[in-house]
């Protein structure tokens, strides 16, 4: 029954000081650190190396931030059965790339098969099918752990989106 022990640690928290509830995030941290591991090296070992590592060389804490601005149009290629001149979603497929109509048609297959569900399909008929221009868009799209392989980062990004992406 965890939700008991989140419910009363919340509790707690909150009939704490100031200081009290930073003692108790501080303690969180030092058990992260402590026990999350990647082999023989615990967490808290790797931040405190790599940011020494940074200090040492640059000045720098254990994060940074930064923002890069693209000059270059949209990477991603352009549907062949339209005029227009903005980036769309292609979908590689084994040796092909499946553009418009024929992404509909294998979302449709796979809906079938049950390998994704029909919102999903429905939302890359969306993206294939109607003109998408996210370098105009209002949308701001979040990404964590940005820097996985397969992850929307390139492809956001090949298409003209604003990207917020977070990696360790």
């Amino acid at each position: 029954k965890y939700d008991k022990h989140a419910v009363n640690h919340v509790r707690v928290c909150a009939q704490a000081t100031s200081e009290g509830c930073l003692d108790v995030c501080r303690s969180g941290l030092e058990v992260l650190y402590d026990h999350f591991r990647y082999g023989d090296v615990s967490l808290g070992e790797m931040l405190k190396a790599r940011s020494h590592a940074r200090a040492t060389s640059t000045g720098a804490g254990y994060f940074e931030t930064g923002v890069v601005v693209g000059r270059k149009p949209p990477s991603m290629t352009y549907e062949p059965h339209t005029n227009n001149t903005r980036p769309c979603l292609t979908l590689p497929l084994h040796s092909q790339l499946l553009t418009g109509p024929q992404v509909h048609e294998q979302a449709s297959r796979w809906v079938s098969q049950g390998v994704i569900e029909p919102d999903t399909a429905h939302a890359l008929a969306n993206l294939t099918m109607n003109d998408v221009d996210l370098k105009e868009s209002e949308w701001v799209f979040c990404i964590l752990g940005a820097g996985a392989a397969m992850g929307p980062l390139e492809t956001l990004l090949g298409l003209g989106a604003t990207v917020v992406a977070l990696d360790l």
